[in-house]
């Protein structure tokens, strides 16, 4: 509720319940005006429900990394995949690729950064291994 409280434009928090459930067939006290629930309904309201989808979408892909390398410490900066995207979207811009459009800097990092992920995976060897426990580790 703070998040879609929270802006330029104050809006007492008690009447967000009553704007997010207007559509629903609530009616609306008059003394809200238009423009704040124009407001809320266009602005804030996407504005948090990203901000949740891009959470989970970050919690999800972290708990799922941290399954494929059998490890609880296992993050981007870790396992290579930062330093890949870094590497991609650094060649993107050093070719010149990046004046071919707005999505070629992010489809250059996202190639970087699943190559160098498939690079520490593929040379990790087996989990029963001392190599393959300190490659999964970053080297210690």
């Amino acid at each position: 509720m703070a998040g879609v409280a929270a802006g330029a434009a104050p809006i007492p928090v008690a009447r967000i319940p009553q704007i997010l459930l207007h559509p629903l067939g609530v009616p609306l006290d008059p003394a809200i005006p238009d423009s704040q629930v124009t407001i809320v309904h266009q602005v804030r309201l996407p504005r948090v429900l990203t901000a949740m989808l891009v959470g989970a979408a970050l919690a999800t892909g972290g708990a799922v990394m941290q399954g494929i390398f059998r490890n609880p410490l296992a993050d981007p900066g870790i396992l290579g995949v930062s330093a890949g995207g870094a590497t991609g979207a650094v060649f993107a811009f050093s070719t010149g690729l990046s004046l071919a459009g707005v999505w070629v800097v992010p489809a250059f990092a996202f190639a970087g950064a699943l190559c160098g992920g498939t690079a520490v995976y593929c040379l990790a060897p087996e989990p029963g291994g001392a190599h393959g426990r300190n490659a999964r580790r970053g080297g210690n």
